[in-house]
């Protein structure tokens, strides 16, 4: 087995993914699909925009009359041809707008190898931005290494790209900000140094002005806005997007999703494959640094590295697919040299083509999932501030956003074919996207399970106001129709205050015992009569504050306790009243 600085590179292509997720204005009322389209407007909008809208989904590289654009085309199936590549020939709203940039130019990138730093420039060959309409975004960078590969050293020279500079390279170029700096030198006295894969000095042709941004910078940034940081080179990159506002801005923002390192797809060729060690394998793999010999994780772990991690139905080739949690390698054996190569021309193509469709697919669910969980997160902190009614509605919109993203969006089969099918299972599986979707769909489908409960306790409150509003109904009933008979105003009634039976009650005075008799027991029908409507009015306030009602724990049940409960003096004076008062002859009021 060769070492790695020992293995010239004959071809070398990464492409990079940089997902972010939507965070809507506080002011917007509408959906995420309608703030998407506001950004997606923002993005061509202005004399000179950056941006220009690609309207053929199916012509994103080249021409839709190219032979490979078709091939690429009935590679998969209908419903994911429908979602890759529909064309925008109405105003109806697309589930994915692609922009492009004209002018992508390149980067140029300072990196270590082995305690050396070199340099390397890098044309963009694509520079794409993708919006969906759940509140996604990726952006999409493809670089080249071109024909006859090569770095420059330090004092100026060319050296030939070897595999151990592609380990360094494909490591450094996906770092996004520094994870930390090192602890051994004094932030007081000396600046400290950053991780040696991340690219300090990583520059784009289209702003040449940029600089490499200071590790006081980057602590600052943390310390005041709170969230991820981001090299100046992506901010540019992605201007006129919202990255870097305050965690608490209340503007429409774009969220990172992912920690400093970018996920990629690399495709290498090599002139001899069997010359690589399987410790090589496994750090072209999961995107580690070079090193000589020695594996960079322990053999217990890697026993089963080629059945979990690797496609190998090609091997017999010398052609290896390999997957990890954020990384999609195409290696094998070619030379681009020659035009009837089928690694470096056919899979090549395919590369930039199927494959990558693959990896946006992935990328997209992946972004996706964690965006509803996100929205999920934040409705349940906003609860308390915003109240249940706002709540119940977030919750309802997430749903069948979500819902809409199971139907139409969820693919757990690509294609007809056999190796994209054992391809993307084995994606799926290695980035964890199946088991990410199935806690999310369960923490959506809990969020709603407590809202169901919720209204199913306000309906069981309702139907419970509702026997007590019936109740009540009885009583007043029979206290108005006492109101209506000739009880009252008797001869056998006022016989028991004095009154002779034959004498007429309205020729005595006006304030005889007869009067006195018949006015107090209509007023205190009248008053038993009042005390029920009040209540009536209480509990028909209540129904009206479905959080107070629900909120109320360890309430007697039925109907009578109740009662008893929220107004036990005013039932029973109430009752008295009306007993003392229709009580026959020899009965005292008291």
């Amino acid at each position: 087995m060769a070492l790695s600085h020992e293995i010239n590179i004959r071809a070398f292509r990464q492409i990079l993914f940089l997902p972010l997720t939507l965070s809507p204005a506080a002011d917007d009322e509408g959906s995420v699909s309608e703030a998407v389209a506001k950004v997606a407007g923002s993005l061509t909008q202005g004399a000179a925009p950056e941006w220009e809208e690609r309207g053929d989904l199916l012509a994103y590289l080249d021409s839709a009359d190219d032979p490979y654009a078709y091939a690429e085309f009935v590679y998969f199936h209908p419903y994911i041809q429908t979602f890759l590549y529909n064309q925008s020939r109405d105003r109806a709203p697309r589930a994915m707008r692609l922009f492009c940039r004209s002018e992508p130019g390149a980067f140029d990138i300072d990196f270590i190898v082995n305690g050396d730093r070199v340099s390397m420039r890098l044309p963009i060959e694509r520079l794409h931005l993708y919006l969906f309409e759940l509140g996604v975004a990726i952006l999409v960078v493809e670089v080249d290494a071109g024909e006859c590969p090569t770095v420059r050293a330090k004092d100026g020279r060319d050296i030939a790209l070897t595999l151990a500079h592609i380990l360094a390279l494909q490591n450094a170029l996906r770092r996004i900000y520094p994870p930390y700096f090192d602890p051994e030198r004094n932030l007081a006295t000396k600046p400290p140094e950053p991780l040696p894969e991340y690219p300090a000095a990583l520059r784009w042709s289209q702003a040449p002005a940029l600089r490499p941004i200071g590790h006081r910078t980057w602590i600052r940034w943390v310390k005041r806005r709170r969230v991820n940081p981001l090299d100046r080179v992506w901010l540019r990159i992605l201007r006129p997007l919202n990255v870097e506002t305050r965690k608490d801005d209340r503007s429409r923002r774009w969220r990172q999703i992912i920690d400093e390192r970018l996920p990629s797809m690399a495709f290498l060729a090599v002139d001899h494959p069997c010359e690589i060690g399987r410790g090589d394998f496994v750090r072209l793999c999961f995107v580690d640094g070079p090193g000589e010999g020695d594996f960079p994780r322990s053999e217990r772990y890697l026993e089963d590295f080629e059945r979990k991690y690797c496609y190998d139905a090609f091997w017999h080739y010398g052609t290896r697919y390999m997957f990890s949690g954020y990384s999609m390698i195409a290696f094998g054996q070619g030379n681009p040299d020659n035009p009837n190569d089928f690694f470096c021309h056919t899979i090549g193509r395919n590369f930039r083509r199927h494959y990558f469709q693959m990896g946006l697919l992935i990328q997209f669910q992946f972004a996706a999932l964690l965006a509803f969980s996100h929205r999920v997160s934040e409705a349940t902190r906003l609860k308390p501030e915003k109240g249940d009614d706002w709540f119940r509605a977030e919750l309802q919109l997430i749903e069948e956003d979500f819902l809409t993203f199971e139907q139409r969006y969820w693919f757990t089969q690509i294609s007809n074919q056999m190796q994209a099918r054992e391809m993307y299972d084995l994606w799926l599986e290695r980035t964890g996207v199946r088991k990410i979707y199935e806690e999310v769909r369960d923490q959506v489908r809990a969020a709603n399970d407590f809202l169901d409960a919720r209204a199913q306790q306000r309906q069981v409150a309702a139907a419970e106001r509702l026997s007590i509003v019936a109740t009540y109904g009885v009583v007043a009933g029979l206290a108005i129709g006492a109101l209506g008979m000739n009880v009252l105003a008797s001869s056998d009634f006022l016989a028991s205050f004095g009154v002779p039976k034959d004498a007429a009650p309205f020729d005595r005075a006006p304030f005889d015992r007869a009067h006195a008799a018949l006015l107090f027991s209509h007023l205190a029908v009248f008053a038993a009569v009042l005390g029920l409507a009040m209540g009536f009015a209480r509990w028909a306030l209540d129904a009206h504050r479905p959080a107070a009602a629900t909120a109320r724990k360890g309430q007697e049940d039925g109907t009578t306790a109740r009662l008893k409960k929220h107004d036990p003096c005013l039932f029973q004076f109430h009752g008295k009243i009306l007993l003392g008062a229709l009580e026959m002859p020899g009965a005292k009021v008291d």
